[in-house]
């Protein structure tokens, strides 16, 4: 009688364990799901900044490009 509750608790220990087990792995798959995440959401936040630096470069040197001109025409005779 007593091997076999010893069995038995041992079998549930097994299964507790088995059970913490997977709770640590699921817990760190979910870390790293969340840490990936993050730094995909920053390499698009990223790029957004970089295309808005972009667009305002362009602005920039139409604006320039439109001053030029307008000078070249004012100055000519």
């Amino acid at each position: 009688m007593f091997l076999i509750q010893s069995m038995f608790q041992l079998i549930v220990l097994i299964q507790y364990t088995y059970q913490l087990h997977i709770q640590f792995q699921l817990k760190n798959h979910t870390q790293s799901l969340w840490k990936n995440q993050l730094l995909i959401q920053l390499r698009l936040l990223s790029i957004d900044l970089t295309q808005l630096s972009l667009r305002n470069q362009l602005v920039f040197q139409s604006k320039c490009q439109f001053h030029n001109l307008t000078l070249s025409r004012n100055l000519m005779p």
